[in-house]
């Protein structure tokens, strides 16, 4: 293995391992540490049955700048992964039915920012993950399915700054009051590619690969319901799908959340989220995503702190064929630290309607190690 491969990599984890003893003397430092591992099965459909996992470990560590100025902090995650992606190999979907699916890499950057609070907002720069801070459904984080984390009109349709290559941005956040909450960033229009750039460190921003702007207002009129609209527009040259010869100048997209808690109670909670997204433009591929699920939580043998999900992710293309994953899951708290999450998949037109593989069902099972 290659020094490079390890030098970030070693500095994230001192810092990380030391950050516990700073924390109780100078109370300036955090650090957490993360696994999820998917033991995963196509049993039936797609391209081909067989087995696989899929590893990502996270280190990250916050450093507090209150002792100097107030408000401010520092922060530095990076990630490993290992093992065959599911979907890629074996099943042929193109959303994706694990969020973490990726290649092997020892190591790489997922982000690296500042971070300045005031006293109705924050404003951000660096290294940072588009769905960070936005289109973010609590809802959807019960599950696998990499749409239910974000609308796949925004891996499918450009290069977006998401998981696992992030890219250099600014954004801000105003609170103009309980209810009302707006957030905007910029993005580099080309976040690049992990296989070209295997840690995320070589960050170069160019005009002519244009830039991501992203908006999104969230409204919360009463603490059970949550709902956040917002758009994108990114400014450079995209190739017309339906005819590769012309260029589209610009393209641009919609979406909307709702999280709704439908009952709620002392050791049981009910709750429920839809996910909409619509991206018109001529450049792109996935025109139209469609999500939503209800989750259970505290409902099955007392236990008050697993859950049961079920949701269903549905993707339209420009062709007007479709993809559609229906996923349901229970989630066991073993540990405050441990997690296991069996997780079963039906799905519909795997890679769309017109890529001829027939309908797929696939298992994984998650282990979730948290510090």
């Amino acid at each position: 293995m290659k020094i490079k491969y390890y030098s970030l990599f070693v500095i994230t984890l001192f810092v990380s391992v030391n950050a516990q003893e700073d924390t109780i003397r100078k109370k300036v430092f955090e650090w957490e540490a993360g696994y999820v591992g998917d033991l995963s099965r196509n049993f039936d459909g797609g391209i081909k049955r067989g087995n696989t996992l899929m590893g990502v470990l996270s280190l990250g560590a916050t450093i507090y700048t209150d002792r100097f100025w107030e408000g401010g902090k520092l922060y530095v995650q990076s990630m490993s992964t290992h093992g065959k992606g599911l979907s890629m190999y074996y099943v042929g979907d193109q959303q994706f039915i694990s969020g973490i699916e990726n290649d092997n890499y020892l190591f790489f950057m997922e982000k690296l920012y500042y971070r300045q609070n005031f006293n109705k907002g924050w404003i951000t720069i660096g290294l940072q993950d588009l769905n960070q801070d936005f289109l973010v459904s609590e809802g959807g984080s019960h599950f696998t399915n990499s749409s239910f984390g974000i609308p796949s009109t925004y891996p499918l349709n450009f290069s977006a700054p998401i998981y696992p290559k992030t890219a250099l941005a600014i954004t801000a956040m105003c609170s103009f009051s309980d209810k009302w909450t707006l957030k905007t960033g910029v993005f580099d229009g080309d976040c690049g590619d992990l296989a070209k750039d295997r840690t995320n460190t070589k960050w170069k921003i160019h005009t002519h690969e244009g830039f991501l702007y992203v908006g999104e207002l969230s409204y919360s009129p009463i603490e059970k319901i949550k709902v956040k609209a917002g758009g994108m527009y990114h400014t450079a040259s995209f190739p017309d799908i339906a005819d590769s010869t012309k260029s589209i100048r610009g393209t641009y997209g919609f979406h909307a959340l709702i999280d709704y808690q439908l009952a709620s109670s002392e050791n049981q909670q009910l709750s429920c989220f839809t996910q909409f997204a619509y991206h018109p433009s001529k450049a792109s591929n996935n025109t139209l995503y469609i999500g939503g699920g209800i989750v259970a939580k505290g409902y099955l043998f007392n236990r008050s702190d697993d859950y049961i999900g079920l949701g269903v992710a549905c993707a339209r293309f420009f062709d007007k064929s479709f993809e559609c994953d229906i996923e349901c899951n229970y989630c066991i708290t073993v540990h405050q630290h441990v997690s296991i999450m069996p997780t079963f998949h039906y799905i519909i037109n795997p890679g769309s309607s017109s890529s001829g593989l027939p309908n797929a069902t696939a298992g994984i099972l998650r282990i979730i190690l948290s510090k």
